[in-house]
């Protein structure tokens, strides 16, 4: 058991303690679902940002309007749902290989000194980006192609935009993810306690899963022309705006 933080409403902290009972009873699932969820409120708010700003969809998805512009959200809330759907079970996967993999750090540097451990943990886990992110890139790209755009029919230029989101965002979200995870990780284990970590974990992973769904959603910008411009006119080319 633990301490009711102080000035954390007796309502707030019982649903906290809930959580983690059920995290500690079902590790697997209830992060399953804690990262499809969070995703999900992450690529809602990339996607509002995209709006605000003018940038053009890459996709073809259908908006769903929420709230209709009013005084307080001049803009409204509108989301492209099989966008959020495509992130979210991405995000369901990821929850539970990282909940498999901090096991196993737990379980590798258990009965070392506290310090020396985190930086174990942060270190091997800085390992992973170059993979991960590749993955997701590549599988993200593939599935939305297929689902909003699609192109599920056509395997070259599946792979073919696959390859190429890879190029242009692999490095850029690799060093994004040890700038950001790196420090948060060893903040994490080293200054909070563990029920503290949920809270400020979920905060984070909310702000990396906007990064990552805008970092997914812009232009390709490779400097290459896409399949699509080769075919249609495969002696003059100009790469994708």
């Amino acid at each position: 058991m633990f301490m009711q933080p102080p000035n954390m409403p007796t309502s707030s902290f019982a649903c906290h303690a809930r959580y983690l009972a059920l995290l500690h009873r079902r590790p697997f699932l209830t992060n399953m679902g804690t990262s499809t969820v969070l995703m999900m409120i992450g690529d809602t708010a990339a996607q509002q940002i995209e709006r605000m700003n003018g940038v053009k969809p890459r996709l073809h998805g259908q908006p769903f309007t929420i709230i209709p512009p009013n005084r307080l959200l001049p803009s409204g809330l509108v989301v492209e749902p099989v966008r959020s759907t495509v992130l979210a079970f991405w995000a369901g996967c990821m929850g539970l290989f990282w909940t498999a993999w901090f096991r196993r750090m737990d379980l590798l540097f258990r009965g070392v000194p506290k310090m020396l451990g985190v930086i174990g943990k942060v270190t091997v886990t800085a390992v992973t980006p170059p993979f991960t992110n590749t993955a997701f890139l590549g599988m993200v790209t593939i599935i939305e192609e297929t689902v909003i755009n699609k192109r599920g029919d056509d395997t070259d230029y599946l792979l073919t935009q696959a390859q190429r989101k890879i190029n242009a965002e692999l490095w850029p979200t690799i060093k994004a993810s040890w700038s950001f995870w790196s420090p948060v990780n060893f903040f994490a284990w080293t200054v909070l306690s563990p029920p503290l970590r949920v809270p400020f974990g979920s905060s984070m992973a909310c702000i990396w899963n906007i990064y990552l769904s805008l970092v997914q959603h812009r232009a390709i910008n490779d400097g290459q022309p896409s399949l699509d411009q080769l075919r249609a006119n495969p002696t003059e080319v100009k790469p994708d705006e």
